[in-house]
Protein backbone atom coordinates (compact mmCIF):
# COMPACT_ATOMS: atom_id res chain seq x y z
CA UNK A 1 0.00 0.00 0.00
CA UNK A 2 2.79 2.42 0.95
CA UNK A 3 5.26 1.20 -1.74
CA UNK A 4 4.61 4.24 -3.98
CA UNK A 5 5.70 6.63 -1.24
CA UNK A 6 9.02 5.02 -0.59
CA UNK A 7 12.15 6.44 -2.34
CA UNK A 8 13.58 4.48 -5.25
CA UNK A 9 16.88 2.72 -4.64
CA UNK A 10 19.98 4.54 -5.92
CA UNK A 11 21.54 3.26 -9.14
CA UNK A 12 24.92 1.57 -8.74
CA UNK A 13 27.92 3.72 -9.71
CA UNK A 14 29.68 2.65 -12.92
CA UNK A 15 32.95 0.86 -12.57
CA UNK A 16 35.99 3.07 -13.25
CA UNK A 17 37.65 2.56 -16.57
CA UNK A 18 41.34 1.75 -16.47
CA UNK A 19 43.60 4.49 -17.80
CA UNK A 20 45.27 2.24 -20.29
CA UNK A 21 42.10 0.77 -21.76
CA UNK A 22 41.55 1.27 -25.49
CA UNK A 23 38.27 1.09 -27.47
CA UNK A 24 38.40 -2.19 -29.38
CA UNK A 25 36.33 -0.68 -32.28
CA UNK A 26 38.69 0.12 -35.17
CA UNK A 27 38.87 3.71 -36.48
CA UNK A 28 37.78 2.66 -39.93
CA UNK A 29 34.55 1.25 -38.52
CA UNK A 30 33.67 4.56 -36.80
CA UNK A 31 30.65 6.34 -38.37
CA UNK A 32 31.55 9.26 -40.66
CA UNK A 33 30.28 12.83 -39.98
CA UNK A 34 29.75 13.50 -43.72
CA UNK A 35 26.55 12.43 -45.52
CA UNK A 36 26.82 9.35 -47.67
CA UNK A 37 25.81 11.16 -50.91
CA UNK A 38 28.81 13.55 -50.90
CA UNK A 39 31.53 12.61 -53.35
CA UNK A 40 35.05 12.34 -52.03
CA UNK A 41 36.57 13.35 -55.38
CA UNK A 42 38.22 16.80 -55.49
CA UNK A 43 36.10 17.97 -58.52
CA UNK A 44 32.32 17.65 -58.22
CA UNK A 45 30.62 17.47 -61.65
CA UNK A 46 27.11 19.00 -61.87
CA UNK A 47 24.95 16.59 -63.84
CA UNK A 48 22.42 19.40 -64.59
CA UNK A 49 25.09 21.28 -66.56
CA UNK A 50 25.58 18.23 -68.75
CA UNK A 51 21.79 18.03 -69.24
CA UNK A 52 21.64 21.68 -70.41
CA UNK A 53 24.49 21.18 -72.87
CA UNK A 54 22.87 18.06 -74.31
CA UNK A 55 19.31 19.43 -74.32
CA UNK A 56 17.67 19.15 -77.77
CA UNK A 57 16.75 22.47 -79.39
CA UNK A 58 12.99 22.44 -79.87
CA UNK A 59 9.95 24.56 -79.05
CA UNK A 60 10.01 25.18 -75.31
CA UNK A 61 13.82 24.91 -75.28
CA UNK A 62 14.31 28.31 -73.62
CA UNK A 63 11.63 27.73 -70.98
CA UNK A 64 13.18 24.37 -70.13
CA UNK A 65 16.41 26.24 -69.38
CA UNK A 66 14.57 28.45 -66.86
CA UNK A 67 13.65 31.40 -69.10
CA UNK A 68 9.94 31.38 -68.30
CA UNK A 69 8.50 34.92 -68.25
CA UNK A 70 4.82 34.04 -67.96
CA UNK A 71 2.94 36.43 -70.23
CA UNK A 72 3.69 39.93 -71.47
CA UNK A 73 6.09 41.57 -73.93
CA UNK A 74 9.06 39.43 -72.82
CA UNK A 75 7.16 36.17 -73.29
CA UNK A 76 5.89 37.45 -76.66
CA UNK A 77 9.42 38.16 -77.87
CA UNK A 78 10.62 34.80 -76.53
CA UNK A 79 7.94 32.97 -78.51
CA UNK A 80 8.71 34.81 -81.76
CA UNK A 81 12.49 34.45 -81.48
CA UNK A 82 12.37 30.77 -80.49
CA UNK A 83 9.94 29.81 -83.27
CA UNK A 84 12.03 31.71 -85.83
CA UNK A 85 15.22 30.01 -84.66
CA UNK A 86 13.76 26.48 -84.52
CA UNK A 87 11.65 26.46 -87.68
CA UNK A 88 14.06 28.29 -90.00
CA UNK A 89 17.24 26.58 -88.80
CA UNK A 90 19.14 29.87 -89.10
CA UNK A 91 21.84 30.85 -86.61
CA UNK A 92 20.98 33.18 -83.76
CA UNK A 93 22.23 36.35 -85.45
CA UNK A 94 20.10 35.74 -88.56
CA UNK A 95 17.08 34.89 -86.40
CA UNK A 96 17.49 38.18 -84.51
CA UNK A 97 17.66 40.16 -87.75
CA UNK A 98 14.62 38.30 -89.11
CA UNK A 99 12.59 39.07 -85.99
CA UNK A 100 13.52 42.75 -86.28
CA UNK A 101 12.46 42.85 -89.94
CA UNK A 102 9.16 41.07 -89.20
CA UNK A 103 8.28 43.44 -86.36
CA UNK A 104 9.01 46.56 -88.41
CA UNK A 105 7.01 45.13 -91.32
CA UNK A 106 4.06 44.48 -88.98
CA UNK A 107 4.20 48.10 -87.76
CA UNK A 108 4.58 49.65 -91.23
CA UNK A 109 0.87 50.13 -92.08
CA UNK A 110 -0.08 51.28 -88.54
CA UNK A 111 2.82 53.75 -88.63
CA UNK A 112 1.54 55.04 -91.98
CA UNK A 113 -1.90 55.62 -90.46
CA UNK A 114 -0.27 57.36 -87.49
CA UNK A 115 1.63 59.68 -89.86
CA UNK A 116 -1.62 60.48 -91.66
CA UNK A 117 -3.34 61.29 -88.35
CA UNK A 118 -0.46 63.51 -87.27
CA UNK A 119 -0.69 65.46 -90.52
CA UNK A 120 -4.45 65.93 -90.11
CA UNK A 121 -3.90 67.16 -86.56
CA UNK A 122 -1.27 69.62 -87.76
CA UNK A 123 -3.64 70.98 -90.40
CA UNK A 124 -6.56 71.15 -87.98
CA UNK A 125 -4.56 73.22 -85.49
CA UNK A 126 -4.46 76.00 -88.08
CA UNK A 127 -8.18 76.48 -87.47
CA UNK A 128 -8.57 79.27 -84.84
CA UNK A 129 -11.86 77.87 -83.57
CA UNK A 130 -10.36 74.41 -83.05
CA UNK A 131 -7.30 75.85 -81.32
CA UNK A 132 -9.48 77.88 -78.95
CA UNK A 133 -11.56 74.81 -78.08
CA UNK A 134 -8.42 72.70 -77.60
CA UNK A 135 -6.90 75.22 -75.19
CA UNK A 136 -10.17 75.48 -73.30
CA UNK A 137 -10.44 71.69 -72.98
CA UNK A 138 -6.95 71.51 -71.43
CA UNK A 139 -7.54 74.39 -68.98
CA UNK A 140 -7.63 72.26 -65.84
CA UNK A 141 -7.66 75.35 -63.64
CA UNK A 142 -11.17 76.21 -64.80
CA UNK A 143 -13.60 75.33 -62.02
CA UNK A 144 -16.60 75.29 -64.34
CA UNK A 145 -16.84 71.60 -65.25
CA UNK A 146 -19.75 72.18 -67.64
CA UNK A 147 -17.56 74.43 -69.80
CA UNK A 148 -14.77 71.83 -69.84
CA UNK A 149 -17.21 69.05 -70.73
CA UNK A 150 -18.70 71.08 -73.58
CA UNK A 151 -15.22 71.94 -74.90
CA UNK A 152 -14.21 68.27 -74.90
CA UNK A 153 -17.44 67.32 -76.65
CA UNK A 154 -16.81 69.96 -79.33
CA UNK A 155 -13.22 68.73 -79.69
CA UNK A 156 -14.39 65.15 -80.24
CA UNK A 157 -16.88 66.43 -82.83
CA UNK A 158 -14.04 68.19 -84.68
CA UNK A 159 -12.04 64.95 -84.71
CA UNK A 160 -14.97 62.91 -86.03
CA UNK A 161 -15.72 65.46 -88.73
CA UNK A 162 -12.13 65.31 -90.02
CA UNK A 163 -11.74 61.53 -89.65
CA UNK A 164 -9.16 61.73 -86.85
CA UNK A 165 -8.73 58.79 -84.48
CA UNK A 166 -6.52 59.86 -81.61
CA UNK A 167 -5.46 56.34 -80.65
CA UNK A 168 -3.49 56.10 -83.91
CA UNK A 169 -1.05 58.75 -82.69
CA UNK A 170 0.14 56.32 -79.98
CA UNK A 171 1.06 53.54 -82.44
CA UNK A 172 4.78 54.53 -82.62
CA UNK A 173 4.96 53.94 -78.86
CA UNK A 174 4.58 50.19 -79.49
CA UNK A 175 8.34 50.13 -79.99
CA UNK A 176 8.84 50.67 -76.26
CA UNK A 177 7.32 47.38 -74.97
CA UNK A 178 8.93 45.48 -77.86
CA UNK A 179 12.41 46.78 -77.05
CA UNK A 180 11.83 46.26 -73.33
CA UNK A 181 10.70 42.66 -73.88
CA UNK A 182 13.70 41.84 -76.07
CA UNK A 183 16.01 43.51 -73.55
CA UNK A 184 14.77 41.31 -70.69
CA UNK A 185 14.80 38.17 -72.84
CA UNK A 186 18.30 38.59 -74.19
CA UNK A 187 19.70 39.62 -70.82
CA UNK A 188 18.41 36.33 -69.42
CA UNK A 189 19.77 34.37 -72.38
CA UNK A 190 23.19 36.02 -71.98
CA UNK A 191 23.34 35.47 -68.22
CA UNK A 192 22.88 31.69 -68.52
CA UNK A 193 24.24 31.74 -71.26
CA UNK A 194 22.36 29.68 -73.82
CA UNK A 195 25.10 27.32 -75.14
CA UNK A 196 24.62 27.97 -78.86
CA UNK A 197 24.50 31.73 -78.25
CA UNK A 198 28.26 31.88 -77.66
CA UNK A 199 28.93 30.71 -81.21
CA UNK A 200 25.80 32.05 -82.92
CA UNK A 201 27.24 35.37 -84.10
CA UNK A 202 28.99 36.46 -87.28
CA UNK A 203 31.84 38.66 -88.49
CA UNK A 204 33.52 40.32 -85.49
CA UNK A 205 30.73 39.53 -82.98
CA UNK A 206 30.82 35.74 -82.86
CA UNK A 207 29.75 35.64 -79.19
CA UNK A 208 26.27 37.16 -78.96
CA UNK A 209 26.22 36.92 -75.17
CA UNK A 210 29.16 39.35 -74.86
CA UNK A 211 29.39 43.03 -75.77
CA UNK A 212 30.59 44.23 -79.16
CA UNK A 213 34.41 44.23 -78.81
CA UNK A 214 34.86 47.16 -81.23
CA UNK A 215 31.71 49.14 -80.21
CA UNK A 216 30.66 49.36 -83.86
CA UNK A 217 27.00 48.45 -83.36
CA UNK A 218 26.24 50.80 -80.42
CA UNK A 219 27.86 53.71 -82.26
CA UNK A 220 25.91 52.90 -85.43
CA UNK A 221 22.65 52.68 -83.42
CA UNK A 222 23.24 56.09 -81.82
CA UNK A 223 24.05 57.72 -85.17
CA UNK A 224 20.97 56.13 -86.74
CA UNK A 225 18.72 57.43 -83.96
CA UNK A 226 20.27 60.90 -84.37
CA UNK A 227 19.38 61.06 -88.07
CA UNK A 228 15.90 59.59 -87.50
CA UNK A 229 15.07 62.36 -85.03
CA UNK A 230 16.40 65.07 -87.36
CA UNK A 231 14.89 63.78 -90.60
CA UNK A 232 11.57 65.62 -90.17
CA UNK A 233 12.81 68.88 -88.63
CA UNK A 234 12.09 70.84 -91.82
CA UNK A 235 8.40 69.93 -91.61
CA UNK A 236 7.88 70.85 -87.94
CA UNK A 237 6.83 74.22 -86.52
CA UNK A 238 9.91 76.33 -85.63
CA UNK A 239 9.51 76.05 -81.84
CA UNK A 240 8.97 72.30 -81.98
CA UNK A 241 11.87 71.89 -84.43
CA UNK A 242 14.26 73.69 -82.06
CA UNK A 243 13.31 71.44 -79.17
CA UNK A 244 13.61 68.28 -81.30
CA UNK A 245 17.00 69.43 -82.55
CA UNK A 246 18.25 69.82 -78.99
CA UNK A 247 16.82 66.44 -77.95
CA UNK A 248 18.53 64.69 -80.86
CA UNK A 249 21.91 66.17 -79.91
CA UNK A 250 21.53 65.16 -76.26
CA UNK A 251 19.99 61.71 -76.78
CA UNK A 252 22.63 60.38 -79.20
CA UNK A 253 25.55 60.34 -76.69
CA UNK A 254 23.25 59.24 -73.87
CA UNK A 255 22.07 56.28 -75.93
CA UNK A 256 25.66 55.34 -76.75
CA UNK A 257 26.65 55.50 -73.07
CA UNK A 258 23.63 53.44 -72.02
CA UNK A 259 23.92 50.67 -74.64
CA UNK A 260 27.69 50.36 -75.05
CA UNK A 261 27.93 47.34 -72.71
CA UNK A 262 24.82 45.53 -73.93
CA UNK A 263 25.28 42.05 -75.33
CA UNK A 264 25.99 41.86 -79.05
CA UNK A 265 22.68 40.13 -79.75
CA UNK A 266 20.70 42.96 -78.18
CA UNK A 267 22.82 45.56 -79.98
CA UNK A 268 22.19 43.75 -83.27
CA UNK A 269 18.43 43.89 -82.67
CA UNK A 270 18.53 47.62 -81.82
CA UNK A 271 20.64 48.36 -84.89
CA UNK A 272 18.32 46.38 -87.18
CA UNK A 273 15.13 48.07 -85.95
CA UNK A 274 16.82 51.49 -85.94
CA UNK A 275 17.98 51.20 -89.55
CA UNK A 276 14.56 50.03 -90.70
CA UNK A 277 12.86 52.87 -88.83
CA UNK A 278 15.27 55.33 -90.44
CA UNK A 279 14.40 53.98 -93.90
CA UNK A 280 10.70 54.20 -93.03
CA UNK A 281 11.01 57.84 -91.92
CA UNK A 282 12.84 58.79 -95.13
CA UNK A 283 10.25 56.91 -97.20
CA UNK A 284 7.35 58.74 -95.54
CA UNK A 285 8.92 62.08 -96.57
CA UNK A 286 9.22 61.22 -100.26
CA UNK A 287 6.61 62.98 -102.47
CA UNK A 288 6.16 59.97 -104.78
CA UNK A 289 5.43 57.65 -101.86
CA UNK A 290 3.01 60.09 -100.25
CA UNK A 291 1.19 60.34 -103.57
CA UNK A 292 1.11 56.54 -103.85
CA UNK A 293 -0.13 56.09 -100.26
CA UNK A 294 -2.77 58.80 -100.58
CA UNK A 295 -1.08 61.17 -98.13
CA UNK A 296 -1.14 64.94 -98.71
CA UNK A 297 2.17 66.58 -99.59
CA UNK A 298 4.27 67.99 -96.78
CA UNK A 299 5.02 71.69 -96.45
CA UNK A 300 8.36 72.89 -95.13
CA UNK A 301 7.70 74.99 -92.04
CA UNK A 302 11.13 75.43 -90.50
CA UNK A 303 13.68 77.43 -92.51
CA UNK A 304 16.62 75.45 -93.83
CA UNK A 305 19.98 76.75 -92.67
CA UNK A 306 22.69 77.44 -95.22
CA UNK A 307 20.30 78.07 -98.14
CA UNK A 308 19.67 81.55 -99.56
CA UNK A 309 16.24 83.07 -99.41
CA UNK A 310 13.97 82.59 -102.41
CA UNK A 311 14.17 85.44 -104.96
CA UNK A 312 11.36 87.99 -105.06
CA UNK A 313 8.85 87.12 -107.74
CA UNK A 314 7.47 89.63 -110.21
CA UNK A 315 4.03 89.51 -108.62
CA UNK A 316 5.51 90.44 -105.25
CA UNK A 317 7.32 93.55 -106.54
CA UNK A 318 6.39 96.76 -104.71
CA UNK A 319 6.42 100.41 -105.87
CA UNK A 320 8.74 102.86 -104.05
CA UNK A 321 8.73 106.64 -104.30
CA UNK A 322 11.57 108.18 -106.37
CA UNK A 323 14.52 109.29 -104.31
CA UNK A 324 17.72 111.21 -104.96
CA UNK A 325 20.81 109.09 -105.27
CA UNK A 326 24.41 110.18 -105.20
CA UNK A 327 26.44 109.45 -108.32
CA UNK A 328 29.71 109.54 -106.43
CA UNK A 329 31.42 106.22 -106.53
CA UNK A 330 31.64 104.69 -103.12
CA UNK A 331 33.54 101.68 -101.99
CA UNK A 332 31.61 99.22 -99.90
CA UNK A 333 33.60 96.85 -97.79
CA UNK A 334 32.61 93.28 -98.29
CA UNK A 335 31.17 91.65 -95.25
CA UNK A 336 32.95 88.49 -94.24
CA UNK A 337 30.93 85.41 -94.97
CA UNK A 338 29.61 83.79 -91.84
CA UNK A 339 31.55 80.80 -90.74
CA UNK A 340 29.82 77.52 -90.68
CA UNK A 341 28.87 76.59 -87.16
CA UNK A 342 30.48 73.50 -85.80
CA UNK A 343 28.96 70.72 -83.75
CA UNK A 344 29.51 72.40 -80.38
CA UNK A 345 28.14 75.71 -81.63
CA UNK A 346 25.10 73.85 -82.93
CA UNK A 347 24.63 72.18 -79.56
CA UNK A 348 24.98 75.53 -77.80
CA UNK A 349 22.42 77.17 -80.09
CA UNK A 350 19.99 74.28 -79.67
CA UNK A 351 20.36 74.41 -75.89
CA UNK A 352 19.72 78.16 -75.96
CA UNK A 353 16.62 77.70 -78.10
CA UNK A 354 15.31 74.93 -75.87
CA UNK A 355 15.92 77.05 -72.77
CA UNK A 356 14.10 80.02 -74.30
CA UNK A 357 11.18 77.80 -75.32
CA UNK A 358 10.99 76.36 -71.81
CA UNK A 359 11.15 79.85 -70.29
CA UNK A 360 8.38 81.01 -72.61
CA UNK A 361 6.22 78.03 -71.64
CA UNK A 362 6.78 78.67 -67.93
CA UNK A 363 5.91 82.33 -68.41
CA UNK A 364 2.70 81.36 -70.15
CA UNK A 365 1.75 79.08 -67.29
CA UNK A 366 2.63 81.75 -64.73
CA UNK A 367 0.61 84.26 -66.74
CA UNK A 368 -2.32 81.86 -66.60
CA UNK A 369 -1.84 81.68 -62.85
CA UNK A 370 -1.80 85.50 -62.62
CA UNK A 371 -5.00 85.71 -64.66
CA UNK A 372 -6.66 83.19 -62.35
CA UNK A 373 -5.52 85.16 -59.30
CA UNK A 374 -6.83 88.40 -60.79
CA UNK A 375 -10.11 86.71 -61.63
CA UNK A 376 -10.39 85.43 -58.06
CA UNK A 377 -9.64 88.88 -56.62
CA UNK A 378 -12.22 90.47 -58.92
CA UNK A 379 -14.80 87.92 -57.83
CA UNK A 380 -14.06 88.62 -54.15
CA UNK A 381 -14.35 92.34 -54.81
CA UNK A 382 -17.72 91.87 -56.50
CA UNK A 383 -18.94 89.80 -53.56
CA UNK A 384 -17.85 92.51 -51.10
CA UNK A 385 -19.60 95.18 -53.16
CA UNK A 386 -22.77 93.11 -53.34
CA UNK A 387 -22.69 92.69 -49.56
CA UNK A 388 -22.18 96.43 -49.05
CA UNK A 389 -25.03 97.26 -51.42
CA UNK A 390 -27.26 94.84 -49.54
CA UNK A 391 -26.36 96.44 -46.21
CA UNK A 392 -27.09 99.93 -47.61
CA UNK A 393 -30.43 98.70 -48.95
CA UNK A 394 -31.47 97.35 -45.55
CA UNK A 395 -30.26 100.57 -43.91
CA UNK A 396 -32.46 102.63 -46.24
CA UNK A 397 -35.45 100.41 -45.49
CA UNK A 398 -34.87 100.82 -41.76
CA UNK A 399 -34.57 104.58 -42.16
CA UNK A 400 -37.86 104.74 -44.09
CA UNK A 401 -39.58 102.62 -41.43
CA UNK A 402 -38.36 104.92 -38.65
CA UNK A 403 -39.54 108.01 -40.55
CA UNK A 404 -42.97 106.44 -41.04
CA UNK A 405 -43.24 105.70 -37.31
CA UNK A 406 -42.23 109.28 -36.50
CA UNK A 407 -44.95 110.66 -38.77
CA UNK A 408 -47.53 108.42 -37.15
CA UNK A 409 -46.61 109.69 -33.67
CA UNK A 410 -46.80 113.32 -34.81
CA UNK A 411 -50.20 112.72 -36.42
CA UNK A 412 -51.61 111.32 -33.23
Amino acid sequence: RYASTQPAPAAPAPAPTPAGAVDPTPAAAAPSALPSDVSATPVDIDIRTLDVLNMPEQIGYLKAMGLDYGWGPTAFMETILEHTYIYTGMPWWASIVTVGVLLRAALFIPSLRAAETSYKMQELRKNPKYEAIRKLSTDFGNSDTSVLQKARTDLAAFHRAHGIKMWRTFIPMLNMPIIYGFFRLFRGMSDLPVPTLETGGALWFTDLSAADPYYIMPIASSVTMFFVMRSSLAYMPPDQAKIMKFISIVMAPLTLWFTINFSAGLQLFLLTTGLLQSCQSILFLQPWFRNFAGLPPLVRLAPLSGKPAAPLSASAAQWHAPRTMSTTATTVAEEPSPKKAGMFADMKESARDARSSLTKTLKNYSAKGDVKADKRKAQEYEERRALEEKERYYARLEEQRLKALEKQRKGQ
